[in-house]
């Protein structure tokens, strides 16, 4: 377990870049917390320290990628609600692309921790306006 503490969003996007510095392709971040807490910015970092800029929330899209040294998955499933429509989205084809993949939402489907090989989870808890604290359980 690491905690973090961030005390603004770039702090919250440095935050990110530490953390990717520990990542390699295949792992999965299951991002868990509530809606702005910080999940966006935390993705802004980790793409950006493999070298992609512009990473923004996969609402609607529901995934974005982002090329960099190692590609970045970005999914977002608020609107997915099962093991099974992650399937018919192509999901599971991600794990096979050599990326980084980053979930925000995960906790929308209690049992995709027990179908992936390689995961973090990631809490991000409110605990203040900007303040924020990060906790990684490996």
């Amino acid at each position: 377990m690491m905690t973090f503490i961030s005390s603004s969003p770039e702090e919250t996007v440095d935050i990110g870049r530490q953390i990717a510095s520990f990542l390699r392709p295949g792992k999965c971040l299951l991002f868990r917390g509530e809606m702005g807490a910080g999940k966006t910015q935390l993705t802004k970092g980790i793409a950006g320290y493999f070298g992609a800029d512009g990473a923004q929330s996969p609402t609607f899209a529901i995934v974005n990628e982002y090329e960099g040294r190692t590609p970045v998955f970005h999914f977002d499933l608020f609107r997915i609600s099962s093991l099974q429509e992650l399937y018919s989205m192509g999901f599971f084809d991600y794990l096979e692309r050599g990326g980084v993949i980053v979930i925000e939402w995960s906790e929308n489907i209690p049992e995709l921790t027990a179908v992936l090989e390689d995961y973090c989870i990631v809490e991000i808890e409110k605990t203040g306006d900007s303040e924020r604290n990060i906790t990684l359980l490996d």
